[in-house]
């Protein structure tokens, strides 16, 4: 889970992250201390229609990660807190501790079996929650403002034996939930239980079986008390073809238990996958079981690996039974350039509160577009693009409840010295629910301090 605030401008501030944030740590211990001081002022942060003032907020980041890498474990432990002062048209002066996280992952790789943990928390303040940094994002992330508090608490305990023998078991339980106090009617408290147990069994050479039992568990205190259980087994098979070709097909059922009554399905699906070259083409039908009903969905995917980038598209199309048709779609493009790095990323996708724990509707349609360029003019000095943009539909492409988010920024980051970053930029934010739009230009300084050690 990952939670960030806009008044950190951490998505304009991307480059100032200290260096292999998202790499795998190196062999032994280190210890990484990170500080963060960033002020911004803009006019109009709550993103109203009419703006009310200027707001100011000076907020410093405090950050401290572990890891402990060996031949057979990895140990990774991150905290993380944000001291805010604040100044608010209306609200007077306030100082607090907000976007509180923490999380704790271990991994072990034993003879022939593996165990993983992972438990990530994390507290924001709704009032200055920037949507579009959300990996799971919801009609209600849309609606900027909202007082209250959201805390989202994730758990995953996996194991598997037998990796690298004939017969293989692999066993997997997790849990997400999500609570908000003192915020509004339209947010509630959610969580999701997932149960999965698989047995694969290699038949001969570029032949494998896969037998699979889940459960899933949801819960929710809307208005109608949703409650999702759902009971599902299958088996897998796999077979490698010639033509450097790989055919997998699925075949199950599955029970769903809701508050309206009980429904039961075929589930399944059929996977063609070809390697070429520097890439790889997969075509994949399904039908699979949601908290609306059967569905179906049709995909074609390419990945294609460039000499200094890659490109991963994927276009298809989704039918809910009884329903109507919609198109969807994801794009990942990513190349390095002579002076800089450019990337963009696409996507229309239906989102499901099951899984995630909760949305504040039912299904949605979700679209997303997020570019970036980084333009390096010196070793110290370099400007930072982006575009960001979220429009979530409720109801499915009817228009019903349909919010936008949109935010242009630019940033010049100067690397002072090999610890210290100085970064500073203005961004220009729009919001957009129900047809009424709200603006708001905003500049930012943020100084940043990252220090790695090994003990």
């Amino acid at each position: 889970m990952r939670i960030a605030l806009a008044c950190l401008a951490l998505h304009f501030c991307a480059a100032a992250a200290p260096a292999g944030a998202g790499e795998d740590p190196p062999p032994g211990t280190t210890l990484r201390f990170d500080l963060a001081s960033a002020l911004r002022v803009d006019r109009n942060f709550a993103l109203a229609p009419a703006a009310p003032g200027t707001s100011t907020l000076f907020d410093t980041r405090l950050g401290f990660g572990l890891r402990s890498v060996t031949r057979q474990d990895r140990l990774i432990l991150d905290l993380g807190g944000t001291l805010r002062l604040a100044r608010l048209p209306g609200q007077g002066d306030e100082a607090r501790i907000d976007d509180r996280t923490a999380r704790l992952g271990y991994h072990h790789t034993g003879a022939g079996a593996r165990m993983e943990v992972r438990v990530e928390t994390g507290v924001a303040d709704l009032r200055f929650l920037d949507p579009l940094e959300q990996a799971r994002l919801s009609g209600s992330d849309l609606a900027g403002g909202t007082a209250g508090q959201r805390r989202i608490t994730t758990a995953r305990l996996g194991f598997a034996s037998g990796i690298d023998a004939p017969l293989g078991l692999t066993a997997e339980a997790g849990a997400r939930t999500r609570r908000y106090s003192g915020a509004g009617a339209g947010h509630y408290d959610s969580r999701s239980l997932r149960a999965r147990l698989g047995l694969r069994l290699q038949l001969a050479e570029g032949a494998e079986a896969r037998a699979w039992l889940s459960r899933i568990d949801y819960r929710a205190k809307d208005p109608a008390g949703s409650v999702e259980r759902q009971g599902r087994l299958g088996v897998t098979l796999a077979q490698d073809l010639p033509g450097a070709l790989r055919l997998e097909l699925s075949l199950g059922a599955a029970r769903q238990t809701q508050t309206t009554g009980r429904r039961s399905t075929a589930i399944g699906g059929a996977v063609l996958t070809r390697e070429a070259g520097r890439g790889r083409l997969s075509a994949e039908l399904r039908r699979d079981l949601g908290p609306n009903g059967p569905r179906q969905t049709l995909l074609l995917s390419r990945v294609i690996e460039l000499p200094e980038g890659g490109l991963c598209f994927r276009l298809g199309a989704s039918r809910l039974n009884g329903g109507a048709t919609e198109g969807l779609a994801r794009l990942d493009y990513r190349q390095a350039l002579p002076t800089g790095r450019f990337r963009l990323r696409l996507s229309r996708e239906i989102a499901s509160p099951v899984p995630d724990g909760g949305l504040d509707v039912g299904e949605e349609l979700i679209t997303r577009a997020d570019a970036r360029y980084r333009y390096q003019i010196s070793a110290r000095d370099r400007i930072d693009l982006s575009a960001l943009f979220a429009r979530t539909d409720p109801a499915l492409a009817s228009g019903a409840g349909r919010q936008s988010w949109t935010t242009l920024s630019a940033t010049f980051t100067r690397q002072m010295t090999p610890g210290w970053a100085l970064a500073a930029g203005i961004s220009h934010r729009r919001s957009t629910a129900a047809g009424i739009a709200g603006r708001d230009n905003l500049l930012f300084l943020r100084l940043s301090r990252s220090l790695t050690v090994r003990p």
